[in-house]
């Protein structure tokens, strides 16, 4: 069974070493930084982290670690040898970290890229308001099972005030950069 996936170039490249069975984000945006010619890091770890989701849905890599870990390790799997990559043509646009250093606006791409994420935030935050307004229900119905669910209760409030300042980390960035 082969599987097709288009790929830039570069991540091919470092993706089909041997040596690199097993990596994390950083790593593998170091590398593809490196191979590439790019400038921004951040950039290339968002490019990088996007297309590794890609593999981890078609279950090519594993990720040990936490959830919402940035040292997560990934991990080839023995699917991984029978994906056929298919280049994508090497154009400028296709490597996004060259982007910011071309652009008329240098912090477009991020700002594009930024706002994709604080909307996706937005959502999550939404998603955590109502689990901890639903565990503050469960607790009024079923108080003997307090002790089980408290925890997850506290869990989804942390949860909830850390979105809430990358919200608000990310709405200050964007009000910077539109006073440009």
């Amino acid at each position: 069974m082969d599987i097709k996936i288009g790929m830039n170039e570069h991540l091919i490249q470092i993706l089909e070493d041997t040596s690199f069975y097993q990596f994390t984000i950083s790593e593998l945006s170091d590398a593809y930084l490196k191979l590439s010619g790019g400038t921004c890091r951040f950039v290339a770890r968002k490019f990088v982290y996007k297309q590794i989701l890609r593999l981890l849905k078609k279950k090519l890599v594993n990720k040990k670690g936490d959830k919402y870990s940035h040292n997560a390790i990934y991990l080839k799997t023995c699917l991984f040898g029978s994906v056929k990559f298919i280049c994508k043509l090497s154009k400028e646009s296709n490597n996004p970290t060259n982007n910011l250093v071309k652009s008329t606006k240098p912090y477009s791409v991020t700002i594009n890229t930024e706002s994709d994420t604080l909307m996706q935030y937005k959502v999550e935050v939404m998603s955590a308001i109502g689990e901890t307004e639903e565990y503050k229900r469960l607790l009024k119905v079923y108080p003997e099972l307090k002790a089980v669910l408290t925890n997850d209760y506290h869990n989804a409030e942390d949860k909830k005030f850390k979105l809430l300042g990358q919200i608000k980390a990310i709405n200050t960035l964007l009000s910077y950069t539109n006073k440009e």
